[in-house]
């Protein structure tokens, strides 16, 4: 906990949420408001017990940070707009996104699909125990992998591709990937557009 006593997630999403109201209202406006005890429980049951981490709970900072904001809701077709450009999941979109990547690997639709690891991340085109927590355009994913490689940590941030082989780390946890988004925004590494939401500076 920080001396104010928010934990490390809720700090930084303060200061992510400061930067927003100054800057980018609409995407501020976007966030969804904290999630309850009841979605975040019926996504631990989804989850189960093998693919969220002992006792079947989700990553600390995972639900620390829904606790925070229960994903964002889209404005649009074309509006992504927060780390990356990319859509925060709520729980229900996590959920939706598990299981359609599980259906699609029960299905056999990844058998012929090679991906290509790097001692962080396995070598897998997907595995039950990556959980979704971006959405980017064509159905790529940021991911919390609770089941990294020999040289990997668990929680740490993975970039999906659905139509690229690479598994790689991002980010070293979800923390470190909302604390990158507070300097990334301060450094004007993201434009804003006149309507108000962000946009990635190409």
């Amino acid at each position: 906990m920080s001396s104010k006593g928010q934990s490390k997630i809720a700090a930084t999403w303060s200061k992510i949420e400061k930067w927003l109201d100054e800057n980018a209202p609409a995407s501020l406006a976007s966030l969804q408001p904290p999630a309850s005890a009841e979605p975040i429980a019926d996504l631990e049951k989804q989850l189960g017990l093998p693919l969220a981490g002992p006792g079947g709970k989700l990553p600390g900072e995972l639900k620390e940070s829904l606790l925070v904001h229960n994903g964002a809701k889209a404005e649009g077709s074309a509006f992504w707009g927060l780390v990356e450009g990319w859509m925060l999941l709520s729980c229900e979109g996590i959920a939706s996104w598990w299981r359609t990547m599980a259906e699609l690997q029960d299905g056999g639709d990844f058998n012929d699909c090679e991906a290509e690891g790097d001692g962080e991340v396995k070598s897998d085109w997907w595995n039950r125990r990556w959980i979704p927590i971006l959405e980017g355009p064509g159905g790529d994913l940021l991911c919390i992998d609770m089941d990294p490689d020999e040289c990997g940590t668990e929680g740490q941030v993975i970039r999906f591709l659905h139509d690229e082989p690479d598994r790689e780390v991002c980010e070293t946890s979800l923390e470190s990937l909302l604390r990158k988004f507070v300097v990334d925004l301060e450094n004007g590494d993201y434009m804003v557009t006149r309507k108000g939401s962000l946009s990635v500076r190409l």
